[in-house]
């Protein structure tokens, strides 16, 4: 995916442009822009979802040569069908627009609403936003159970600075997931540095669920972090000549993961003071070490 709104059918793969039939227009995705606040996002209004069962009309009877009969108040009040429905109906249409440019989305179950095109592209994404609101909405009442705590009027105040179609990226790979994936860790507690092993491993797991399992990149977890503060502070104390790194047996055991498996690339996210995120990045092949936000692109 090339951004939030533009997926595999916007592209006419022998020239990789955008195809104008199928790119949502920009007064359409004005509705649910990624740059919207999360606080924003919340107060939107959105259609009701089909659900399988009642989705209707089998996909290849929605993909007609019909001309298209639409209005935008009509589009924003038709239900969005279910995603796989949705999928369905895309791979027919990218076959018959590769033959032909006379073709619209019948609507499953608004009669006579025959839709361009790219209102795959457009459900695909408000679908995704309603997503994403459900999850912050979530994450939203739990943080009203602490009203008045210091911890509550910041997480409110994050969240009318965040925009929701802020991506996390995987590690060493194109596929990212929305930052609502923190949402489902706030919706039960404050995020803290606890929770830097679900962040690292949710990282990890989608790092090489892309990546067919092999990867150059992996993100630390709290114990390594927690070993490395303690060679810090023995570093410290000692006058030894001898690296502590060298002998200490936790971190032995992770210089022997890390060169079995190949990794090149570490990334250790760590919070301080419980109130602020930084990343350290170290890179195995050049022996460099980099702290804030460019260590997240090594």
């Amino acid at each position: 995916m090339s951004s939030p709104y533009t997926f595999d059918i916007d592209v006419d793969p022998s020239t990789g442009v955008f195809d104008n039939k199928t790119q949502v227009p920009e007064e359409i995705l004005s509705h649910i822009p990624s740059s919207a606040t999360v606080s924003a996002l919340l107060e939107h209004s959105f259609p009701s979802v089909l659900m399988k069962a009642s989705v209707g009309s089998q996909a290849s009877k929605c993909v007609t040569d019909h001309a298209t009969s639409w209005t935008a108040e009509e589009l924003f009040k038709a239900p969005i069908p279910q995603s796989s429905w949705v999928f369905s109906v895309g791979t027919i249409l990218r076959e018959r627009l590769a033959t032909t440019s006379s073709v619209s989305v019948r609507h499953p179950k608004v009669t006579n609403l025959y839709l361009p095109p790219w209102v795959i592209n457009f459900w695909y994404s408000y679908e995704e936003a309603a997503k994403q609101r459900k999850k912050w909405s979530k994450a939203k009442d739990w943080i009203f159970t602490w009203a008045g705590e210091e911890r509550a009027s910041e997480a409110i105040e994050l969240m009318e600075r965040i925009p929701w179609g802020m991506r996390i990226w995987a590690l060493g790979s194109a596929p990212s997931s929305y930052v609502g994936v923190l949402a489902e860790l706030l919706s039960a507690d404050f995020v803290g540095e606890r929770h830097l092993d679900v962040v690292a491993s949710y990282l990890n797991f989608r790092a090489s669920k892309d990546n067919g399992g092999a990867v150059e990149c992996w993100a630390g977890d709290v114990c390594l972090l927690t070993y490395v503060k303690e060679v810090y502070a023995r570093r410290k104390t000692t006058c030894s000549s001898e690296s502590p790194f060298s002998t200490h047996s936790g971190l032995k055991k992770y210089q022997e993961a890390i060169t079995m498996k190949g990794y090149k690339r570490l990334i250790l996210p760590a919070n301080v003071n419980e109130n602020h995120w930084v990343g350290f990045g170290v890179d195995l092949v050049e022996r460099q070490f980099r702290w804030g936000i460019p260590s997240l692109s090594l």
